[in-house]
């Protein structure tokens, strides 16, 4: 029984990073010489042994390890350069939300000016037809 893809290559004569034309190429190569009817081998057990292992590869492919991350170099000075543009953006975002926000303020006062002004106005204009109708 194979147990691992290790093993299944050993038997195959393949490295542990054989891709799927390798592995039937060595299969082919070998079941030629370990087939039960070609005549050279009597015995099955081999070609039985390359059968499984030959299964067994095609059933789990080699999946390399991921590579280790490495601190500093090219990645880091990348991962720095988007921390850096993404900041830069932030605070242009904030700037600009400020500035909204600080001429908004401003139409609001000015608006308020206004308002109290013709406020006063019609107190104004009130006072005066009350003196006027008072003198009448």
């Amino acid at each position: 029984m194979i147990l691992s893809r290790q093993m299944a290559c050993q038997i195959l004569g393949l490295p542990e990073w054989a891709n799927e034309a390798d592995i039937k190429t060595a299969y082919k190569n070998l079941a030629k010489v370990y087939h039960p009817d070609a005549g050279i081998m009597k015995d099955s057990s081999r070609y039985i042994l390359l059968q499984e292992a030959y299964h067994y590869l095609l059933s789990h492919p080699y999946m390399p390890a991921p590579k280790p991350r490495v601190f500093g170099g090219k990645a880091m000075q990348n991962r720095q350069a988007e921390y850096h543009a993404f900041n830069k953006k932030m605070k242009e975002q904030k700037r600009a939300r400020q500035e909204a926000f600080e001429e908004q303020e401003r139409r609001r006062d000015e608006e308020y000016r206004k308002a109290m002004a013709a406020i006063n106005d019609i107190i104004v204009a009130e006072t005066l037809k009350k003196l006027i109708r008072d003198q009448l």
